[in-house]
């Protein structure tokens, strides 16, 4: 995106003043493996990528919030004096939420103008919601010369989610914008939240993103709803778990403890989280020893469990990989994101990555009667000011 876009609009709206505006940016995320494993404290291994966005801020003289974007038509007005109160499901509650988040740890917010764009796509599965949160929250803190550190700006992005928003998600998306470095991904534990970058040995490879076109309404899906099963399996399984985190539990110690979950699906739901926990170890045991073969055949089979197990996939992920296993020079392919719709990641050779599109495209069309949208995904660092 040219940034500079973003400059005239600005003075278009809040006018001409002393104080330049700056800018803002952090990243989306494409999640490699561990899916639907945060939220019961597991394993993940996302990266960020390129795409993201953007904000331009600057402070005002009153106690105003203002907040605009390129976007969206709708904005939003609010006084720094008054109760925050969500729009529901509008785009300005992420924001929004990070300055009530900010607001209760006691930055003193000045009033500010934020002028907001982006080119990641929504309801994609790439975490739009937190790129616009961490965007939000480094703009803000610096605005006030709080200083807050990153890990509580994820923090707060994350409870803004949670509290304020109404969606129980996990924190590996505000993760992964805050703390994304290219060429790497980010081995999190999200019981702990301890951190580390494991390298991608990509060479003659691609990775490659292929949107569905099925938007996700998380908050108005199944996502709650798998949240609260597994918080109903840890209730079954009190006595046994050491913590109260389904994630610490090894696939041979669920095998033997199986009966005290009190229904199959349950069961199903038990089997994937502790799978894909292990899948995501092995995952980076495979890309520290740049075995990139193994690493896809994980990648497929987390796209199996939580197709299956975990039943968060549709018709039109499960098609996209589906033509990936068949393609000459894919390694490994699975959705991505909450599910039942936005996209899938695939492991390709740079060789290959021409026909894949083509071929998977045309299965895609075939079935859906529209087109999937394929683009590479380059990763990128975190959220962070630029400079002009």
């Amino acid at each position: 995106m040219d940034t500079t876009a973003l400059m005239a609009p600005f003075t278009e709206r809040y006018g001409e003043s002393p104080e330049p505006p700056r800018l803002f940016f952090a990243p989306g995320r494409i999640n490699l493996i561990g899916g639907h494993t945060d939220y019961s404290g597991g394993l993940v291994l996302p990266c960020a990528v390129r795409l993201g966005t953007y904000v331009a801020a600057r402070r005002r003289a009153d106690r105003q919030l203002h907040f605009a974007s390129l976007d969206d038509e709708l904005t939003c007005d609010v006084s720094l004096d008054e109760p925050f109160e969500p729009r529901g499901s509008a785009w300005v509650d992420f924001p929004l939420g990070v300055a009530d988040q900010l607001l209760r740890r006691g930055v003193d917010l000045p009033g500010m103008e934020l002028l907001f764009a982006g080119d990641l796509p929504r309801e994609a599965g790439l975490s739009s919601s937190a790129s616009l949160e961490l965007a939000a929250a480094v703009a803000m803190n610096t605005l006030a010369g709080a200083d807050l550190a990153m890990d509580e700006l994820v923090r707060l992005a994350h409870a803004a989610e949670n509290e304020f928003v109404g969606l129980q998600c996990g924190i590996m998306d505000q993760f992964a914008a805050g703390f994304g470095r290219e060429g790497c991904a980010l081995l999190l534990n999200c019981s702990t939240l301890q951190q580390r970058q494991v390298p991608l040995p990509l060479s003659g490879h691609r990775l490659i993103i292929a949107d569905t076109g099925k938007a996700r309404e998380l908050a108005s899906s199944k996502y709650n709803e798998r949240v609260e099963e597994v918080r109903e399996v840890e209730l079954a399984l009190i006595g046994v778990l050491e913590a109260p985190s389904l994630s610490r539990l090894t696939p041979g110690r669920l095998a033997e403890n199986l009966e005290r979950i009190p229904t199959e699906t349950l069961r199903r739901r038990a089997r994937h989280v502790v799978s894909e926990n292990s899948r995501v170890m092995q995952a980076v045991q495979a890309l520290m020893a740049a075995d990139l073969p193994a690493f896809g055949a994980l990648m497929f089979a987390s796209h199996e469990s939580l197709s299956r197990d975990y039943e968060v996939s549709c018709a039109e992920l499960d098609t996209l990989v589906e033509a990936a296993r068949a393609a000459e020079g894919v390694l490994g392919s699975r959705m991505m994101g909450g599910g039942f719709g936005g996209c899938t990641i695939s492991l390709v050779r740079e060789d290959a990555a021409e026909t894949f599109m083509r071929d998977a495209g045309e299965a895609f069309r075939a079935a859906f009667g529209r087109d999937a949208v394929f683009h590479p995904a380059e990763t990128g660092d975190g959220a962070r000011e630029i400079e002009r």
